[in-house]
C-alpha cells in the first residue's frame, strides 16, 4: 500500500512539474525590459546569494533579456571570486549574454587560467560564439 501511495506522489508531481513549464505565460517586451533592468541592479548591489540567483535567471532566459550593463560585474565574479562554482555560473552567463567583449577579454584570459575545468569551459564558450557568428 505504501508503495502504491510513493508511486502516485511521484506521478503527480512529475505531471505538475511538466504542467507548470508547458503553461509558461508570453511575457510581453517591457516585463523582460523590467526583469532585464532589475537583474542588473541585483548584479551590481545585491548580496552574495542575490547575485548567484540573479546570474541563475540570466542563464535561463538569457535570449530574452538585455543585462549588457552588467558584463563587467559578471566578469569581475568570474575573475576574483574565491568559488569555482561561482566562476562557472558567471561564465554560463556570459555565454548566455553572447557579449563580444566579454568573449574577447575571455580569449586573452584562457591563457592565464589555472583551474582545467575552467579553461575547458572558455574554450567551449569561444568555440560556440564563432560558430553561432559565421
Amino acid at each position: 500500500m505504501k508503495r502504491l501511495m510513493l508511486i502516485f506522489i511521484a506521478i503527480a508531481l512529475l505531471f505538475s512539474f511538466t504542467t507548470l513549464q508547458a503553461n509558461e505565460p508570453e511575457r510581453s517586451q517591457e516585463f523582460w525590459k523590467m526583469y532585464s533592468k532589475n537583474l542588473v541592479k541585483c548584479i551590481k548591489e545585491g548580496n552574495e546569494g542575490v547575485r548567484y540567483a540573479a546570474l541563475q535567471r540570466i542563464i535561463s532566459y538569457g535570449d530574452k533579456l538585455d543585462v549588457n550593463a552588467a558584463v563587467f560585474d559578471i566578469m569581475r565574479i568570474y575573475r576574483t571570486d574565491p568559488n569555482v562554482h561561482a566562476k562557472q555560473l558567471a561564465l554560463n552567463a556570459l555565454h548566455k549574454m553572447r557579449n563580444e567583449w566579454a568573449i574577447g577579454f575571455l580569449k586573452l584570459q584562457i591563457r592565464h587560467e589555472k583551474n582545467v575545468a575552467l579553461r575547458n569551459q572558455i574554450y567551449a564558450m569561444i568555440k560556440d560564439y564563432e560558430k553561432s557568428n559565421m
